[in-house]
């Protein structure tokens, strides 16, 4: 094989790696990137919706409030997104998510 080629395959097998690295750790990724902590986290409900898309309902904690209920839904990737939350905390969605936050 030309070198080329290995090199090819070297980081198309880094890249594969990552992916499933990435995935595995998203549900942590979206907690942190949603403001929650990722280490005070109980599951009230985990289950699939009407279109067999997974979804879990947890009670976790922000900086600000002692207390977050919150909905986590995985999308067809496998990534987990936090989706709506019981309180107001800092969100990053992209321009297609449409959320409504609940305001205390």
């Amino acid at each position: 094989m030309k070198k080329s080629h290995i090199i090819l395959l070297l980081i198309l097998i880094f890249a594969v790696i990552g992916f499933f690295v990435l995935q595995s750790c998203s549900f942590s990724l979206a907690l942190v990137r949603a403001g929650l902590n990722m280490g005070d986290v109980e599951d009230i409900e985990h289950s699939y919706d009407s279109v067999m898309k997974e979804f879990k309902v947890i009670k976790t904690s922000s900086k600000k409030h002692e207390i977050v209920l919150a909905l986590v839904t995985k999308d067809s990737m496998g990534f987990w997104e936090v989706k709506k939350t019981s309180v107001n905390v800092n969100i990053k969605m992209n321009k297609k998510s449409k959320i409504k936050m609940y305001k205390k």
